[in-house]
């Protein structure tokens, strides 16, 4: 493969027997031979148009502009939109983690990260709750440092290397990325600092559990209504997976996939593209990006969807909670 076409969504596009579509670039080694050149696309009957003063080209053909859409389809629109800016990289190969062998069920080890060396006092409470609820399970906590020392040590320097483009005032970025890694090697269960659980996980947890995914809609209150329906999510027909909580045996397929959608997500991510701030965070590490892969892999896996609310597992379980990090009101690149 010589070029890659990059759309806003990092996905990349492909030809089919003339048919152009996108794919997510985290399912590049299924693609790879389908990749479309830009000759290719010429030859379809489409002329490449330079953005002036903007990174990025368009396909046009006659009066109408190439988009790709949020659903992984392609259609024309009359007026050029941001989403149809593309990119073309020569030679772009995504890095893609290790596979690992998934086996087992899922470990009773509950995992949580902060930048600090140690649980801050407005998360002990929380802390303290979540290990006398579940006293079957181990706890661990990962400082910064730790976090640095566990991706070195399990994955090296090459993957290391990614979470150190993520800007240092991305918290949350560096977070995502983590919390993916840590889940795909050792297995088990993570939660945000401020998250919580009312019963133990192993009432939650069956024997056969692969991997838990769970949407914001919940049949026990609307206090979450509307909330995980981002436009660049919008096919997602009950909006995007939480990943404020990973519930995984280790080697799970469908974070392998996630995870090499995020490394390519670092490394193509571009700011006056993917915006700044939280727009950035959520299509480059976080829900978006986390749901994309998910949702176009999920046959052929075994899954179980919950209700998360329901399973008693707490969003935010701090009260008057403080942000420590308001990464959301950044407005310079997420990569260094």
């Amino acid at each position: 493969m010589d070029i890659m076409i990059v759309s806003h969504f990092f996905t990349f596009l492909c030809i089919d027997n003339g048919r152009i579509y996108q794919a997510n670039i985290c399912d590049f080694k299924e693609n790879q031979a389908r990749i479309a050149s830009v000759t290719d696309i010429v030859h379809c009957g489409y002329a490449i148009t330079p953005l002036a003063g903007q990174t990025g080209i368009a396909f046009t053909k006659g009066t109408l502009f190439m988009s790709a859409l949020p659903d992984g389809s392609v259609t024309h629109v009359p007026h050029l939109l941001g989403w149809e800016r593309f990119r073309v990289f020569d030679r772009y190969h995504p890095f893609q983690v290790p596979s690992l062998r998934a086996s087992g069920e899922i470990p009773r080890i509950i995992h949580q990260t902060d930048s600090c060396s140690f649980v801050r006092e407005q998360f002990k409470k929380n802390s303290n709750a979540i290990r006398a609820i579940n006293t079957d399970c181990d706890y661990v906590f990962y400082s910064e440092k730790d976090r640095h020392d566990f991706i070195y040590n399990h994955f090296g320097w090459e993957i290391l290397n990614f979470y150190m483009k993520i800007h240092p005032a991305y918290g949350a970025a560096r977070a995502d990325l983590f919390r993916y890694l840590c889940i795909y090697k050792c297995g088990g269960i993570y939660l945000d600092m401020k998250s919580g659980t009312e019963k133990p996980f192993s009432n939650i947890i069956r024997d056969r559990d692969e991997i838990l995914l769970s949407c914001w809609d919940s049949k026990k209150s609307d206090r979450f209504h509307g909330w995980g329906r981002g436009a660049e999510i919008s096919h997602a027909k009950n909006g995007e997976f939480q990943q404020w909580f990973i519930i995984s045996r280790p080697g799970n397929r469908l974070l392998e996939k996630v995870i090499n959608q995020v490394l390519a997500n670092i490394a193509l991510y571009e700011e006056s593209i993917h915006g700044v701030g939280r727009q950035a965070v959520f299509q480059t590490t976080g829900p978006y990006a986390f749901t994309r892969a998910i949702l176009t892999n999920l046959n052929n896996t075994h899954y179980r969807i919950i209700d998360s609310e329901m399973e008693g597992i707490i969003y935010n379980n701090i009260t008057n909670y403080e942000k420590t990090s308001r990464y959301d009101m950044n407005r310079f690149s997420l990569t260094i």
